[in-house]
C-alpha cells in the first residue's frame, strides 16, 4: 500500500507536467499563428508607416496594436506554462531515479545481512 502511494506521489507531478507542457506548446503555436495574422504585426514586420485617413482607420490600428500586445503577453504565459511543465517532468523523473537508487541500496543491504 505504501509503495503504491509513493508511485502515485511521483506520477502525479509528471502527469501534470506533461499536461502543462502540451498545453504550453499548443498555446504557443496557436498564439504565434494569431500574431502572424494580426495587421499591426504585419505592418510592423514590413517596417511600413501607415497614415490613417479616417478616425475609424486610426482606431482600427490602435485596436490591432493592443490586440498584438495582448497576444504577445499570452504567448509569453504559454511559454512559461510549458517551462513549468518541463520542470515538473524533470523533477519527478529525478525523484523517481533517486528513489529507485535508494530502494536498490536497501535491497542490497538486506540481502547481505543474515
Amino acid at each position: 500500500m505504501q509503495r503504491e502511494w509513493g508511485r502515485a506521489l511521483l506520477l502525479t507531478p509528471a502527469v501534470v507536467g506533461i499536461v502543462l507542457l502540451a498545453g504550453g506548446l499548443i498555446g504557443y503555436a496557436v498564439l504565434t499563428n494569431q500574431i502572424n495574422q494580426n495587421i499591426a504585426y504585419q505592418i510592423q514586420s514590413q517596417n511600413e508607416q501607415i497614415d490613417p485617413q479616417t478616425q475609424t482607420e486610426a482606431l482600427g490600428l490602435i485596436r490591432a496594436g493592443e490586440e498584438l500586445r495582448q497576444l504577445d503577453h499570452n504567448r509569453d504565459l504559454a511559454t512559461i506554462m510549458g517551462g513549468v511543465g518541463l520542470v515538473l517532468v524533470g523533477a519527478s523523473w529525478l525523484a523517481r531515479d533517486l528513489l529507485m537508487e535508494k530502494l536498490k541500496r536497501m535491497r542490497l543491504i538486506s540481502k547481505r545481512t543474515p
